[in-house]
C-alpha cells in the first residue's frame, strides 16, 4: 500500500503530544497483563527466541476482547490528520505484556508479531525509545507501512513458515 508521507513539521508535534499519556498508559496495562496473564509455554518461547526475544520467559499473555486502546479521543483526532488505525487491533505488545483479541488467541502468527515487537523494545532499549519511534513511524509513514510493522510481519511469516 503506497501511502504519502507526512512532513516531519506535523508529525514531531503529534508524538510529542502523545508519547508521554501513551507511556503511562502502556505502563498501566502492562503491569495488568504481567499480573494477570499466563506465561508463554515451551513452543511459543521458541517461536519468541526465533522472533529476537532476549527474555521470553518474561513475557505474558492476556486475551480480552476487545483489546483496550488508550485514549480514544485521542485516538480519534491523531486519525483525522494522519493514517493511524482506529479498527481495534488483534494483538497488541506493550513491554514484556501481550494482549490477543479472544477472534486471534490461537493464532500462531499474531503471537509471533507481537513477540517481535518485545524484541524491538528489548532492542531499542526500553519502552520509551521503542514507543517514541513506534508513533513516529505509525504516523509518519502509516501504520500499515511503518518499518517496525513491515519486520514484524516479514519475521513472522518466516518463524511461522517453519514447523512449530
Amino acid at each position: 500500500m503506497k501511502t504519502r508521507r507526512l512532513p516531519w513539521l506535523v508529525t514531531a508535534p503529534l508524538v510529542w503530544l502523545a508519547l508521554f499519556p501513551a507511556w503511562i498508559w502502556l505502563r498501566r496495562h502492562e503491569r495488568r497483563i504481567l499480573r494477570v496473564g499466563r506465561p508463554l509455554d515451551f513452543d511459543e518461547c521458541a517461536d519468541a527466541r526465533s522472533a529476537g526475544v532476549l527474555q521470553p520467559e518474561t513475557i505474558r499473555v492476556a486475551v480480552t476482547s476487545p483489546l483496550p486502546t488508550p485514549g480514544a479521543a485521542l485516538l480519534r483526532g491523531l486519525a483525522q490528520v494522519t493514517r493511524f488505525p482506529l479498527d481495534p487491533p488483534i494483538g497488541m505488545a506493550l513491554g514484556y505484556g501481550i494482549y490477543l483479541d479472544e477472534s486471534a488467541a490461537e493464532s500462531r502468527a499474531t503471537l509471533v508479531h507481537e513477540c517481535v515487537h518485545v524484541a524491538q523494545f528489548e532492542s531499542l532499549g526500553g519502552r520509551l525509545t521503542f514507543l517514541h519511534r513506534y508513533l513516529h513511524e505509525c504516523l509518519r509513514e502509516s501504520y500499515w507501512t511503518s518499518p517496525m510493522e513491515a519486520e514484524a510481519n516479514r519475521i513472522a511469516a518466516e518463524v511461522c513458515s517453519r514447523p512449530a
